[in-house]
């Protein structure tokens, strides 16, 4: 399957997971033979079974496991789906609380007081959930905050999935009611669970680890290229022309969050030459990273070049702009890609004058 059509692919799967949970729903509720009095109790179901669905869609494509990779086309896509579906449960798992209360209307006072704390911890427990669950959603889409304050954020995920967990448990509602219906949500809450826990803990231990140090840095502009050397020099990250890794440098001149960037270096050399330009708080530190400074790099990732190398034949055309070449460069450096008929292939590169 082409990279292009991955992504609608993953989108597909997704959806499909989502009609699955309805009519697994629907079907137990027919099964059963029991059905709502209140018609709102419907629709608050149909915002809280997707999206509680959806949230743990959003726990797993945090996790950079390949065959996440594979269905949406790329880490990049993946964490395109993630923010995505983010905001889709999010305005999803609303219908939830405001039709839930329905029943109170028109009592004004009586609706928004169901929506309020009381003491009824199964209430109580969903109002936390949606109130840290808003708030970190408005963090992330609406306040521009610094990198490293943007990720601790994203840990305080893992408070809200447990708050879900306990507000479904409490509730002894639909999920826990029809085995169907809990067999399907308890797999998926504790893939979840598992995501969260393996991406925040288990995965410096498990992941896609190397040990690096800095051996070079030079200062190109407002471009620094950094050399790294394998601490182990018989266990090196392979990566394949223009893949990018994380990379975080163990300073206490620098943040020690890790970073995205292209291997500008071609596969098969000693050494990883990273391109970085300067363009923000985070870039703008790193000419303090000096030589003898570790880092921990995490992958490669990345499907840029792989059309290119599975079709030798055909011609080729690139075109990059500004620090967009370093994917590029370690194409052409690419002993493999020296090989093509280079008339074949025509480069285009733009830069501010």
């Amino acid at each position: 399957m082409r990279l292009k059509h991955r992504q609608a692919f993953g989108y597909s799967v997704v959806a499909a997971s989502v009609l699955i949970t309805l009519l697994l729903w629907i079907g137990s509720r027919w099964y059963f033979d029991e059905w709502y009095d209140d018609p709102f109790l419907y629709v608050a179901k149909l915002g809280s079974l997707p999206a509680t669905l959806l949230m743990c869609w959003a726990f797993v494509f945090s996790t950079r496991f390949f065959w996440v990779r594979w269905l949406f086309g790329g880490l990049d896509k993946v964490y395109a789906a993630h923010a995505k579906i983010g905001k889709i449960t999010f305005f999803v798992l609303l219908l939830h609380p405001i039709f839930l209360a329905m029943h109170r209307l028109p009592d004004v006072a009586a609706y928004f007081s169901y929506l309020w704390f009381s003491p009824q911890w199964v209430r109580n427990t969903g109002i936390i959930a949606l109130v840290l669950f808003t708030l970190l959603v408005v963090m992330t889409i609406s306040v521009k905050v610094a990198y490293h304050r943007w990720k601790i954020t994203h840990n305080f995920f893992g408070l809200v999935l447990l708050l879900v967990i306990w507000h479904i448990v409490l509730a002894d509602g639909d999920i826990t009611r029809y085995p169907l219906l809990r067999f399907w949500f308890t797999s998926w809450l504790l893939l979840a669970l598992a995501s969260y826990v393996y991406i925040r803990v288990l995965y410096r231990f498990f992941g896609p680890l190397y040990d690096y140090t800095v051996i070079g840095n030079e200062s190109r502009g407002d471009v620094m290229e950094l050399i790294l050397a394998p601490a182990n020099p018989h266990r090196r990250m392979k990566h394949q022309p223009a893949q990018f890794a994380y990379v975080a440098f163990r300073s206490p001149h620098i943040g020690p969050e890790s970073h995205p960037y292209t291997v500008s270096s071609p596969p098969g050399t000693d050494h990883l030459r990273m391109s970085i330009k300067a363009l923000g708080d985070y870039t703008n530190q790193l000419h303090k990273v000096q030589p003898g400074t570790r880092a921990e790099i995490w992958g490669p990732y990345g499907y840029f070049s792989d059309y290119l190398f599975e079709h030798p034949g055909k011609e080729s055309v690139f075109i990059a702009g500004g620090i967009g070449i370093t994917p590029f460069l370690s194409i052409l450096e690419d002993e493999l890609f020296q090989k093509h008929d280079q008339r074949m292939t025509c480069l285009y590169y733009c830069m501010e004058a």
